[in-house]
């Protein structure tokens, strides 16, 4: 279980409301089955690259990769309430 910006996701993939600080605000509900299904698709596609690294020793390509970590940011897109994150990345 791992709590991810005040959701509680389980590792069946069930989700629930942590107490969140005075400061901030709950997410809706469609947020959150958004961000809980981009977080089911990031486990699925990670278990398998470590299913391949394991049986077949094969390290996984960089399109899944990259595939990968832009499932990622769009989850932190949601849960941040912001736009492309490209623009910063190209600024650093």
């Amino acid at each position: 279980m791992i709590y991810l910006y005040g959701i509680r996701i389980t590792h069946e993939g069930q989700w629930s409301k942590k107490d969140i600080g005075s400061g901030q605000k709950a997410m809706s509900q469609s947020k959150r089955e958004q961000v809980v299904s981009h977080l089911r698709y990031i486990r699925q596609e990670l278990r398998e690259m470590h299913q391949g690294i394991i049986e077949d020793g094969l390290l996984p390509g960089p399109d899944e990769i990259r595939g990968v970590m832009s499932q990622m940011e769009a989850v932190v897109e949601l849960l941040e309430g912001k736009g492309s994150r490209k623009n910063k990345d190209s600024d650093s």
